[in-house]
């Protein structure tokens, strides 16, 4: 199961705790996640910023976000502050062109569903570091799934052999998605992980920032997720 199954939660009981939530997800693929967080985001928040990127951005997928009527798609409206912008590119170069030119702008909760590999997911990691604020999350998928320790690259797919965005494998003496969180942990001793080999994902969370969440509720068998819940250590 993908971070799908953690939408809804991450929205009301972590990016709840900002007021001007900006999500940043690699791999957004036919939308199964970023359709119900658009939603989340533009029924929960009055401004919001979502950025998505991939190899090949689906038209179906971005015909869906063009009937959205309360938000700025970045391919058809001018910025609203409730906005949507979908990006087809190489994660790795998107991260590094991204780290130079955004301003200053963190986000707050990125999700990665890429490359499932340890280069690739390694290198995300160490690149979002300059996107990202000590408050915020990462949400890293198939961490328990079957990429967990071996490699997966988009370009060995059949219907992605055209596509020239995407990574040509690279080999390492590690591999998988597991292989790559875990070193990334053990080189950032502040950072931790909370999840559930029923849901594939991992979160990944600053130690020094954040209460050990609370998991709710875990209903792996209705596909939701554990409804996880973050506060601050200290009150904000």
């Amino acid at each position: 199961m993908s971070y799908t199954g953690h939408i809804r939660s991450l929205c009301s009981n972590y990016l709840s705790n900002f007021e001007y939530p900006k999500v940043l997800e690699i791999g957004v693929f036919k939308g199964q996640s970023a359709i119900p967080l658009i939603h989340n985001l533009s029924n929960g928040f009055k401004t919001f910023l979502y950025v998505g990127v991939d190899i090949l951005i689906r038209d179906d997928v971005s015909e869906i976000f063009s009937q959205f009527s309360n938000i700025s798609l970045s391919s058809l409206d001018e910025p609203s502050g409730r906005d949507v912008f979908l990006f087809e590119n190489n994660s790795l170069e998107f991260l590094e062109n991204l780290n130079m030119s955004w301003d200053g702008e963190k986000f707050d909760l990125v999700l990665i569903d890429g490359d499932h590999n340890y280069y690739t997911v390694s290198n995300e990691l160490k690149l979002i570091q300059n996107l990202i604020s000590p408050s915020s999350i990462i949400v890293c998928d198939d961490y328990d799934g079957v990429w967990s320790t071996q490699d997966m690259f988009y370009s060995d797919k059949e219907e992605y052999k055209e596509v020239k965005k995407a990574t040509q494998p690279v080999k390492c003496e590690k591999q998988g998605v597991k292989s790559a969180v875990d070193d990334f942990v053990l080189s950032n001793p502040l950072w931790i992980g909370i999840g559930s080999k029923e849901l594939e994902p991992i979160i990944l969370y600053r130690k020094d920032i954040w209460k050990p969440p609370s998991a709710i509720e875990d209903d792996s068998k209705l596909m939701r997720d554990m409804k996880i819940k973050f506060e601050y250590l200290e009150k904000k």
